[in-house]
């Protein structure tokens, strides 16, 4: 499901506008991003949780040539899904 097919799909379920669900969706989005980039979590109950991660440098080697490489230190975000929609999603 694409961004567009999710602000439809939660305007005919909410009655909303697709303009005023559009502006909730993104906000939503925006501040999930700006938690989680701020190195918080964010806590959506009966659905999961999404932290960052914080993955330190290390050693890799190109496929191609067998060269040793250096991969940076980088964040990832990650999600864990709460025990409710996992049930959910396995009945």
């Amino acid at each position: 499901m694409k961004t567009s097919e999710l602000v439809k799909a939660v305007a005919m379920e909410t009655g909303l506008t697709v303009s005023a669900t559009e502006k909730a969706v993104n906000a939503v989005f925006s501040a999930i991003k700006k938690e989680v980039g701020a190195g918080g979590e964010v806590k959506i109950f009966k659905f999961g949780t999404f932290s960052v991660a914080e993955l330190g440098e290390r050693e890799g080697r190109d496929p191609r040539t067998g060269v040793s490489v250096v991969i940076p230190a980088r964040r990832r975000c990650l999600y864990h899904q709460s025990i409710t929609f996992k049930r959910e999603l396995n009945v």
